[in-house]
């Protein structure tokens, strides 16, 4: 068992003993069935014994977590479809019997598992956002390995596109004196047009002396360079929060500094 020679190359760290014998099956490099001998030195690092058995075997596919790879489709309001796999060779992939996904315990029966190896044993679900699968690899000489893999429901063009769009959203204020110490303000979103199509929603945190000061804006209005506005009246200025939902699920937190006295 594969996870026999794991375990013996790691003990060379932990016990006091020299020399240790040991037989691995290696069905993926060598043509016979006979097991191999190997004589390891237990006083050696934990890296040089991995060497030896790489050098011995070095089809040892097992010794180190599979290939796993998603696809997906935004499905709207937020959502997306995705399939996981296997992303390995056919002949990888025939010495694997069954593949069992533990998804995030907001599914439904979070425990799926695939028999069908083409495709490299594909999974296919729905949902919001990404998150980390755990898989049991069951094999065709019934030893079972485990690996995780995080979902990727957003290419590293799509991440760089919108954290440049992020970074390129400010917030702004305008406000108009009333007298009597008392000031009309209005606080808003600034970005360009791509950056907005992208916004679903902006949720403003108010002082705590205001009767509702959590409120959530959802239209982004006419007006030029204000989108998202929000418009309240009050004596002074204070630091409001700002959460910006996007259409895809994710948010972002910005801070505006209420400022008096400039349009």
């Amino acid at each position: 068992m594969l996870s026999r020679i794991w375990n013996s190359a790691n003990m060379g760290r932990n016990v006091s003993l020299e020399w240790q014998t040991t037989y691995i099956h290696c069905s993926l490099c060598s043509n016979s069935n006979r097991p191999i001998k190997l004589i390891m030195d237990l006083r050696s690092t934990y890296t040089y014994g991995l060497a030896i058995l790489f050098i011995l075997c070095p089809g040892l596919a097992e010794m180190r977590d599979l290939s796993v790879g998603n696809t997906y489709t935004y499905a709207g309001d937020g959502r997306y479809v995705w399939t996981v796999f296997l992303k390995e060779t056919p002949a990888i992939l025939s010495e694997i019997r069954c593949v069992e996904y533990t998804l995030h315990p907001t599914f439904p029966n979070p425990v799926r598992r695939v028999c069908k190896s083409e495709r490299g044993f594909p999974l296919s679900a729905s949902g919001w956002g990404e998150f980390t699968l755990f898989l049991k690899i069951e094999w065709q000489d019934n030893h079972v390995t485990r690996q995780s893999y995080k979902l990727d429901l957003h290419s590293k063009i799509e991440k760089a596109t919108l954290r440049k769009q992020v970074t390129s959203i400010r917030t702004g204020n305008v406000s108009k004196y009333l007298g009597d110490g008392r000031w009309s303000w209005t606080v808003f979103i600034v970005a360009e047009q791509a950056a907005l199509d992208k916004i679903r929603c902006v949720v403003y945190t108010l002082h705590p002396t205001f009767p509702q000061p959590v409120q959530q804006v959802c239209e982004r209005g006419e007006t030029p360079n204000q989108a998202f506005a929000l418009s309240a009246t009050g004596w002074g200025t204070f630091d409001v929060g700002v959460k910006i939902l996007f259409r895809d699920g994710r948010a972002t937190f910005l801070n505006h500094t209420l400022k008096f006295g400039k349009e």
